[in-house]
């Protein structure tokens, strides 16, 4: 893995001898100042295909990193501090969550969200989307609570469970905290099912479960609320980017990101990259306001819809809610579109517009450094530099910066005022030779080196650092 903070307002010079290392980095080409430990996969693992950003899920006070090996039908905890330099995943004292039958690849959906159930220690939630027991992919999400100690832990043993509604749904593709959308006080959380299909006549759902959650094994189908997305009549489109399903794909993107009209409740946001408004993957977020009472909506009856600017756009997968990063009180709406040329992120200020927007309106834009480079894949937001001000951290895997489809990690430093962001104004960061998935999961996580600052996160799943396919993740300071 080499892994480069490239400063980007101009080229790099390089002026070292023939057969040294560049200046100022060490013999692998990594500068020792910035990347300080990398963690392997065992072989077939497929590691660091999601990333989340963690509070204390160990009990010790400590943030915490939580990591996806989907194809190694995992979730672990890796628990703070994490010790420098190459590391392999199962020698570390991790909690690791393993799916129920070798086929579920638990770990495609996760997400920390926080404490569920008032013990003090953070939860889990993970997705099985190959679970069978509803039928062939029905899928399956699971909660996990805190405090966990080290050793790995069959889901079978969750506190909770939702199982999917048919075969072919895949529900747990996507999960999150949704933030308090009913407006009762309690925090609710979202399970994701892109391909659930109502007998082919639906492209996805999501699921509002309010909180607080019930210990127990749940059907999805007994939800009180959910979002189901649209097929064209004119036939289904190929399946939606990063996710499973046809028509809108609704359920791969799911987020509650906040206050975004200022009325003092939560709003849900919901990411439906497949939408073919202006042809297939078109991709389009909608907003739903809060508070939501229970019952079943189509994507279509949303409060506002935010719509890509073309066909294989791909907006809305992902959508990261960054809190205010206008400085208006509001919470902000950042939407990738990697689809179309080097892929553009958009910065939708919270406002209580209705109705439908197109996405470049957007008050700023972030554009990718070449097509094709899938700039946006993976958005991760935070305060990197401690000056109270949110930043943004962008996926590019399908860069060539590095040379040969390497795959690049974009850091944009806040604050942000309207115009465009080019990646000239970032620092980057970019992965190994041929890797081709670097920056495919980023995070900017809490203090995993006990230094008093954040750290930066990327995930490279068809790394081979730990055998054939391990996957890898890689934790290094910002600059």
């Amino acid at each position: 893995m080499i892994l480069l903070w490239v400063g980007c307002s101009g080229p790099a010079v390089d002026d070292s001898h023939p057969g040294e290392p560049p200046a100022g980095h060490d013999d692998t080409g990594r500068p020792a100042a910035h990347e300080w430990a990398s963690i392997a996969g065992a072989s077939a693992d497929g590691l660091g295909n999601a990333l989340a950003i963690a509070g204390d899920l160990t009990g010790d006070g400590l943030g915490d990193l939580l990591v996806a090996a989907y194809l190694g039908n995992r979730v672990c905890v890796v628990p703070a501090p994490i010790p420098a330099g190459p590391q392999l995943l199962d020698a570390l004292p991790v909690t690791c969550f393993l799916g129920e039958s070798e086929s579920d690849y638990a770990g495609y959906g996760m997400a920390a969200v926080g404490d569920t159930n008032g013990d003090g220690a953070g939860d889990v939630l993970v997705g099985s989307i190959g679970n069978g027991d509803g039928g062939p992919n029905a899928g399956r999400a699971y909660l996990l609570t805190g405090p966990f100690a080290p050793g790995t832990v069959t889901l079978g043993a969750a506190a909770a469970t939702w199982q999917g509604e048919t075969a072919g749904d895949y529900a747990g593709v996507a999960l999150a905290a949704a933030g308090d959308v009913t407006g009762d006080g309690q925090g609710d959380f979202l399970v994701g099912a892109s391909g659930y299909d109502d007998g082919g006549t639906a492209g996805g759902r999501a699921y509002l479960l309010p909180g607080p959650l019930a210990p127990g094994a749940w059907a999805l189908a007994a939800a009180t609320t959910s979002f189901t997305g649209l097929v064209p009549d004119s036939g289904a489109p190929p399946p939606p980017h990063g996710a499973f399903g046809v028509g809108d794909g609704i359920g791969d993107a799911l987020l509650g990101p906040g206050d975004l009209n200022g009325d003092g409740v939560d709003d849900l946001v919901l990411g439906a990259s497949g939408d073919a408004t202006l042809g297939a993957n078109t991709g389009r977020v909608v907003v739903f306001r809060g508070p939501i009472p229970p019952g079943h909506r189509l994507v279509s009856e949303a409060d506002l819809i935010v719509t890509g600017v073309s066909a294989g756009s791909y907006a809305g997968s992902p959508s990261v809610g960054p809190g205010d990063l206008t400085g208006d009180g509001r919470a902000d709406l950042l939407i990738a579109a990697d689809g179309t040329g080097p892929g553009t992120v958009y910065l939708i200020e919270g406002s209580d517009l209705e109705g439908s927007v197109p996405i470049d309106q957007a008050a700023a834009r972030f554009e990718g450094e070449a097509d094709g480079d899938l700039f946006g894949f993976a958005l991760s937001a935070g305060d990197v530099d401690g000056d109270g001000e949110i930043d943004i951290l962008v996926g590019s895997p399908a860069s060539n910066r590095g040379g040969d489809l390497t795959g690049a990690v974009w850091l944009f430093i806040g604050p942000f005022a309207a115009g465009t962001y080019r990646t000239s104004t970032a620092t980057a960061t970019y992965g190994a030779l041929g890797a081709g998935s670097y920056g495919s999961a980023v995070s900017i996580a809490p203090d995993l080196d006990l230094d008093g600052a954040p750290d930066l996160v990327a995930g490279e799943y068809t790394s081979d650092a730990g055998g054939g396919y391990s996957g890898a993740v890689y934790v290094f300071r910002a600059p």
